[in-house]
């Protein structure tokens, strides 16, 4: 992990949380851990990830139609089963939409030297993380669809850094 920005507000945070998760209903767990994250103080670094540190960030058990993940795995993992069989991204249902609304995000940093997401962090911190009940160790993220959306955009286009926040 490389930081690129320490000690972010957490009014700014919290606003680009509220546009992107919890009004347009993007993460339908966002309103709880936002209501936690408004009543505590946080360290926010804005922060860039390559892909040795995709064995070091953990995602909840989430079951698809076309993505298979039944217990939690790291990014490493989803990365690899997912460049195995690419999941047919024509299927509609919400969690499909919601995948491909984050890779037409992620397309208009086509000409950045990285990608940005839609305030997609890591924590250290269970009570943020999509899912309390981790067996694995590691960074846990605040949403699965988008690190799915990046591991996807990766296969089909080619590696770029990712600049996300680290809440601790």
């Amino acid at each position: 992990m490389e930081y690129i920005k320490r000690n972010i507000n957490q009014e700014i945070a919290r606003a680009q949380w509220i546009n992107t998760e919890w009004t347009d209903g993007r993460d339908c767990n966002a309103n709880n851990r936002l209501k936690l994250f408004n009543n505590r103080d946080y360290n926010i670094d804005l922060i860039q990830i390559n892909q040795d540190d995709f064995s070091n960030i953990v995602l909840p058990a989430h079951a698809h139609k076309y993505i298979n993940c039944r217990k939690e795995l790291t990014l490493q993992n989803l990365y690899d089963q997912l460049k195995k069989s690419l999941p047919d991204t024509n299927v509609k249902d919400t969690c499909q939409e919601r995948i491909n609304y984050i890779l037409d995000h992620f397309n208009s940093y086509r000409n950045s030297t990285f990608l940005e997401g839609l305030f997609m962090f890591i924590t250290t911190n269970l009570e943020l993380s999509v899912n309390n009940t981790y067996q694995l160790k590691g960074y846990f993220t605040g949403s699965f669809h988008q690190f799915a959306a990046y591991a996807l955009w990766i296969i089909r286009n080619y590696f770029k850094p990712l600049r996300l926040y680290l809440i601790q």
